[in-house]
């Protein structure tokens, strides 16, 4: 089939394949870069997010825990019981 055909469509089908070839693998290349910039954007967004947690819990249990221990030393919280039912005997729900 090739035989027949003059030099211009065998150049120009060669070209539709290399282009065709170029594109895909161009575009296997550009998927995998891609994929590897968003797992390392998400990774150090992570990071940031674990150590903004770990600053929130540092906080937390060095300036509000004495206050609330303080507090909670002062007032009288004990254990406290509530009646599933109502006084006229329906259920509290």
């Amino acid at each position: 089939m090739l035989n027949r055909l003059k030099l211009a469509p065998k150049f120009t089908l060669l070209l539709l394949l290399v282009f065709i070839l170029g594109s895909g693998v161009g575009g296997w290349v550009l998927s995998r870069v891609l994929q590897q910039r968003v797992e390392a954007q998400v990774t150090a967004e992570g990071v940031i997010l674990m150590e903004s947690m770990q600053a929130v819990r540092r906080y937390t249990n060095q300036q509000v825990g004495p206050l609330l221990e303080a507090t909670m030393a002062q007032m009288n919280f004990g254990p406290r019981r509530f009646p599933l039912t109502q006084p006229d005997g329906f259920l509290n729900c």
